[in-house]
């Protein structure tokens, strides 16, 4: 008697502020939502991250001219990453617990170069397809039309 196991595959649909992971069980068992996040802070724009920005300081030497101390990264870049940082944190863990054995990473191109260099070695493994492309405002009914080059929905 042949036994088929379940294979299960990760998408994560994601941007630099909000994510969807969805899980598929195999051939024509369509997509599960699983987990939906976003970060405020990264949908902020800069402007509206820095309202809360360093004030001035005052030079001692000099007759104490004042200087505005500007930030030395985009703040909003920061925030992405970070969250990014996090979706990645996220998918290890699913590795390390045999909740997928393949994985689908679907994002624009530099947040998909973010996701890769996060992501560690293991779990990297496990990445079966890469679409760099934004979905994450692709309602999920529509969502395997626009993978069914990269899986068997």
């Amino acid at each position: 008697m042949i036994v088929h196991r379940k294979v299960t595959t990760w998408m994560l649909v994601a941007d630099g502020a909000r994510a969807r992971l969805f899980a598929n069980h195999g051939p024509k068992t369509g997509l599960t939502l699983v987990q939906e996040e976003s970060s405020e802070r990264a949908r902020l724009q800069a402007r509206e991250i820095m309202a809360d920005k360093p004030g001035r300081s005052m030079e001692s030497a000099g007759g104490g001219l004042r200087h505005g101390v500007a930030y030395r990264t985009d703040p909003q870049e920061l925030a992405k990453q970070k969250f990014l940082r996090h979706l990645a944190d996220i998918r290890t863990e699913g590795r390390r617990c045999k909740a997928f054995e393949h994985l689908v990473l679907v994002a624009p191109p530099h947040a998909l170069g973010e996701l890769r260099s996060q992501i560690d070695k293991h779990t990297m493994e496990c990445v079966s397809v890469e679409i760099g492309k934004d979905l994450t405002r692709v309602p999920e009914h529509d969502l395997p039309r626009h993978l069914s080059q990269a899986i068997k929905l």
